[in-house]
């Protein structure tokens, strides 16, 4: 089922979230890879999105563009 290329797949998914985030003088890029059944994907995608715009917003040294 998992290729030669994702031995580490289920160790990965059982450890929890990852979440690469990326700094730049002008702008954060924030990447995450969470084990989700495919039908509720787009819906944590969404909720994360929207919970981390909150947050930002909410704090008045980070501008959102």
């Amino acid at each position: 089922m998992f290729q030669d290329g994702y031995p580490e797949f289920v160790d990965e998914a059982v450890s929890g979230p990852r979440v690469l985030i990326h700094v730049e003088p002008q702008c954060i890029w924030i990447k995450g890879k969470f084990v989700v059944p495919v039908r509720q994907r787009n819906q944590l995608k969404s909720r994360v999105l929207t919970q981390f715009i909150e947050q930002a917003g909410a704090t008045s040294d980070v501008r959102l563009a």
